[in-house]
């Protein structure tokens, strides 16, 4: 099985594939909430924990492959993938899971080869709430809550209502009477070092015999919360990706140096670059994890035989001859970073790929 760990900065989305359930009402019950949803295997992706989903629009589209009326619904989920990019920014969540007892190759390999960009799960149960039919749609809002069960076509018409309704998260509800032109700054992600800064200097204590203005003072306190909030959250997510993804980890110290720039965030980011830029181990790593991603592109771009049949490289002669120059590639550069990087993260993600793909890594 090709599993690898899709990544997305601001959002997560997990499948839920066709269920065989009945009994169900289209009027969301809104006693059922995201404490309700029971998590099973993870199939690919991260794990959307409660801290994730607090806050956030959790969407979630019901799917499959292997019965008839399935087959014909898949289209819904991948529609997904546009939304999934169209609301990044304002951080949308949505999980799923596959109940129809599809194998894990077959999902993947099928996720894989229509490009699908989210989290999967392996079993995944709501409590409380009861399926009809091969595609369904829930809605959970901010606060948790369950505002909306039904068809797909409905459901994205909906997520479009409640996604436009929602404020940006770095801005917040507002309205900003002082702070107008700031705020606007931070909704076009502008200078949001200069914006710190500024900031910074609204929240320090007044001169002596002055007084400061309090509206614009809360404003300015709201705007540097959120501010601060978004860093630490990105500070967060590149420290869970350091042991095992060092490429993207240094990328995303990068991105947030950039972005506050002039500030004390970014100028704290950018010490840290330049201490990873002077750590050799960390270079090494680094130089390991920028072949490996060259080698997993490679792998992306494998094709399955037939268009409706699945990859498997591994056990299928026809996809092996297909592939058979991609899999040389991926094969001889594979063994090269073994051989050059041994002991880093990207070798253990090489061997696990090489394995997966019926490559014998030369020992």
């Amino acid at each position: 099985m090709i599993c690898k760990t899709i990544r997305k900065p601001f959002f997560i989305i997990a499948l839920l594939l066709c269920l065989p359930f009945v009994g169900f009402s289209e009027d969301a019950n809104s006693n059922i909430t995201t404490a309700n949803i029971t998590f099973g295997e993870l199939l690919m992706g991260e794990k959307p924990t409660a801290e994730i989903m607090n806050g956030h629009i959790v969407a979630i589209v019901f799917w499959g492959i292997d019965a008839g009326s399935c087959s014909i619904n898949y289209p819904y989920m991948l529609k997904m993938r546009d939304y999934v990019e169209k609301y990044a920014y304002k951080e949308l969540v949505a999980i799923g899971v596959n109940a129809q007892n599809s194998s894990k190759d077959k999902v993947y390999n099928f996720c894989k080869a229509n490009k699908v960009n989210f989290t999967m799960y392996l079993l995944l149960r709501i409590n409380g709430v009861m399926f009809k039919g091969s595609s369904y749609f829930c809605i959970f809002d901010t606060s948790g809550k369950l505002v909306f069960q039904g068809e797909p076509p409905e459901g994205y018409k909906k997520l479009d209502e409640i996604m436009k309704s929602i404020p940006d998260p770095l801005v917040g509800e507002g309205p900003y009477k002082k702070l107008k032109t700031l705020a606007q700054s931070v909704s076009d992600r502008k200078d949001l070092g200069k914006v710190m800064k500024q900031l910074r200097e609204k929240l320090a204590p007044a001169d002596e015999g002055k007084k400061k203005d309090e509206e614009e003072t809360k404003e300015a306190q709201e705007l540097f919360d959120r501010l601060e909030k978004h860093a630490q959250k990105i500070k967060a997510r590149a420290e869970k990706l350091r042991a095992d993804s060092p490429l993207q980890y240094y990328e995303l110290l990068k991105s947030l140096a950039a972005e506050f720039k002039s500030d004390t965030i970014g100028e704290e980011t950018q010490n840290a670059l330049s201490g990873l830029d002077k750590d050799e181990n960390f270079q090494t790593a680094l130089k390991a994890d920028k072949e490996w991603e060259a080698i997993n592109k490679m792998a992306d771009e494998l094709k399955p035989c037939k268009p409706d049949s699945q990859l498997d490289p591994k056990n299928c002669k026809e996809c092996q001859a297909k592939n058979n120059n991609a899999l040389q590639q991926i094969k001889t550069k594979g063994n090269q970073l073994l051989k050059k990087y041994p002991g880093t993260p990207a070798a253990n993600k090489c061997t696990k790929l090489m394995d997966e793909l019926g490559l014998n890594s030369d020992k």
